[in-house]
């Protein structure tokens, strides 16, 4: 087990997950709490070439009609979107080829924000394409018709690895039918939907890692006579951290990349929770804005690590004043703000770590002049109002300084707000 599961002590105790939670110091109210509205999800990895195995015997114990896979739908991209128009209108294929070459390939792009200059979203603009929509007929014709596909569902598949678990059968209640193949029955609902409906929805997730351990201990067996126990190596030999430190990653999970084994090269890691850290800060966010070579330099004492208020010292000291897990992001909001952690987790990590934003703009503040602000309004509006000034200027200088992977976390959880926060509206779900 892994995920938000491993801060539930019973999960550690029944030996589901491997690691403890109170000495690591993960939270319950990630996996479960009053403010949760959906069923907690625990996140399981499997040897990939034995998943079919659990998910049988999954069958076996519940019965076959209570348990069933879970449906995924695609949709019509905009490159595809054009095709797809230039295709049916029986243009040459040349014609969608050219103008789909114009679309940008990030896979959220839409065709909207390349035809004409969007908020925000400046960079997907291609000026050839709207010159090309304007004085072309022949391209405003298929342009116009990928606008009214593109969104569309394209196609259907079965979700990698999402099983549904019912205490009835499955279809008393989500419509279910077999899949393209005709081999495995899925639900006719996607996943969040499953979700949102309160229904219990398990991740067996196939991971070839795990194969290769598995392998590598067989082999180990039979050629040496020892039988390795994974749970029985020490998380502190220096041993282990020297083989890294050199760049010696390869098939090691998480950190065999080329760029992250560079990066591990210049860390020179001595403790597990430098490791971890690394893992947490390697993504493209928090790269581009210097956090991780910031989190190196305080580690190995180039740089100062920061103290931006006396109340944030215990949480953001092992981490040398970087804010790297969302477990400091939900101790952030219960220092500063006053949320309770359940609130902590749906009402800011959540949105945050779904990439929900705005879900925010459900909470108002109301601040003592009478004047309400949403979370999202208090940002845009620079977080004047009622802030503590012992960071020694607004929240746009703090953020300035000290950019990372959740800049409205950032903004959000450095506030301190004189009167108790409330929400003027009904509890939020997911956007589905």
């Amino acid at each position: 087990g892994r995920g938000s599961a491993a801060g539930a002590i019973v999960a550690y105790a029944m030996n589901i997950t491997a690691f403890d939670p109170l000495e690591n110091g993960l939270m319950f109210e990630r996996f479960l709490s009053p403010q949760r509205t959906e069923m907690p999800d625990i996140d399981m990895d499997f040897d990939d070439e034995r998943r079919l195995e659990v998910v049988e015997h999954v069958r076996q114990l519940y019965g076959p009609e209570k348990v069933t896979h879970v449906i995924t739908y695609s949709t019509i991209k905009a490159k595809q979107a054009i095709n797809d128009a230039a295709r049916v209108l029986d243009y040459p294929v040349y014609m969608g080829q050219r103008l789909s070459k114009m679309v940008s390939s990030d896979p959220k792009v839409k065709l909207k924000q390349v035809l004409d200059k969007q908020p925000g979203k400046e960079d997907l603009f291609n000026p050839d394409f709207a010159e090309a929509y304007k004085k072309d007929d022949d391209a405003r014709r298929i342009i116009d018709t990928a606008l009214s596909i593109e969104g569309l569902t394209r196609g259907e598949g079965v979700h990698a690895c999402a099983v549904l678990i019912c205490r009835d059968p499955v279809n008393e209640h989500v419509p279910t039918k077999l899949d393209t193949k005709g081999g495995v029955e899925i639900t006719q609902y996607e996943g969040h939907t499953v979700a949102d409906m309160g229904l219990l929805k398990m991740d067996f997730l196939g991971l070839r890692t795990l194969t290769v351990i598995s392998k590598a201990k067989a082999n180990i067996k039979k050629n040496f006579g020892i039988d390795i126990k994974e749970e029985e190596i020490p998380f502190d030999d220096p041993e282990i951290f020297k083989l890294m430190g050199s760049g010696h990653t390869a098939g090691v999970f998480q950190v065999e990349s080329a760029g992250m084994t560079a990066t591990i090269k210049n860390m020179k890691p001595t403790e597990y929770k430098h490791v971890v850290a690394l893992i947490a800060l390697y993504r493209p966010g928090p790269l581009g804005a210097g956090m991780v070579s910031s989190y190196i330099n305080r580690m190995n004492g180039k740089e100062p690590a920061v103290s931006y208020d006396d109340r944030l010292d215990d949480i953001l000291g092992e981490t040398y004043g970087t804010m790297v897990y969302q477990e400091q992001v939900m101790l952030i909001s219960v220092e500063m703000c006053g949320f309770s952690k359940g609130e902590s987790d749906s009402r800011i990590r959540k949105p945050v770590a779904k990439k929900k934003i705005k879900l925010l703009t459900s909470t108002v503040l109301h601040w003592e002049d009478g004047s309400d602000e949403t979370t999202y309004d208090h940002w845009m509006n620079g977080a004047i109002k009622n802030i503590d000034t012992v960071m020694g200027g607004t929240m746009i200088d703090y953020v300035i300084a000290n950019i990372s992977e959740t800049r409205i976390m950032d903004v959000y959880e450095h506030n301190a707000p004189k009167k108790q926060e409330r929400d003027d509206k009904p509890e939020y779900e997911e956007e589905k």
